[in-house]
């Protein structure tokens, strides 16, 4: 399985995510994530923190806050990179069409923010316009890598020697796949497909630095339109 690590070495965590992830938010504090788990705030500190790990009956809660947090507030803000930042490397796995596009080289890894940071979630490199603009060309699409349809989210497809990013949906006709983009109409999911994952985020360089990001781990933001 691969694994994101961050420049130090060590396996980054799902407790170092969930808590980067509060930090991170515009919304949500330890204590206001800890009322609406039902945990007391000190606990939860000291499993957030590490100081000590939580109970077998709450092995899960780092998942929970995640949830939360990218559930009720996917995030979206513009960040510049700083020293204060933590960035881990993550293997960028191939190409996605989101529409027509030109092939360019694949670097074997890119720098993200460490809330990316999960052993399921891979890199992939947005190409063509057709999910516009929900995901942009070029753009570092973070997948979390299953194998099982999930309608209502961006999935990543393969069909045959083409991998595309569409939104799934179910009809009298049956399944197809969906594009953000007008443009491109719905087609028929060919029964030889391989649904290889659901869109997370994404990841987007920008001029100067810094660098914008989305993330929600339901992957529900990137599939309602």
């Amino acid at each position: 399985m691969t694994r994101f690590v961050a420049h130090h070495g060590q396996i980054v965590t799902r407790r170092e995510q969930a808590l980067r992830a509060i930090q991170l938010s515009r919304k949500w504090t330890i204590s206001s994530v800890a009322t609406e788990l039902g945990i007391k705030y000190y606990t939860l500190y000291s499993w957030l923190t590490g100081k000590r790990p939580p109970k077998k009956s709450n092995a899960d809660v780092f998942d929970r806050v995640l949830a939360l947090v990218g559930e009720e507030q996917a995030l979206v803000m513009p960040v510049q990179l700083n020293a204060s930042l933590p960035m881990v490397r993550i293997p960028v796995v191939g190409a996605a069409f989101a529409g027509s596009g030109e092939g360019y080289d694949l670097n074997d890894e890119i720098e993200v923010p460490l809330i990316f940071a999960h052993p399921d979630y891979r890199g992939w490199i947005a190409q063509g316009d057709s999910m516009a603009d929900k995901i942009m060309p070029r753009d570092t699409v973070i997948v979390h890598a299953m194998d099982d349809a999930r309608p209502g989210v961006v999935s990543l497809i393969r069909l045959g020697g083409e991998t595309v990013l569409k939104r799934i949906k179910w009809t009298s006709d049956g399944w197809i796949m969906e594009s953000h983009n007008p443009a491109y109409p719905p087609r028929p999911l060919p029964p030889d497909h391989q649904v290889c994952g659901f869109v997370v985020g994404w990841f987007r360089p920008e001029p100067g630095g810094g660098f914008d990001m989305s993330l929600d781990p339901t992957g529900r933001k990137f599939g309602t339109w």
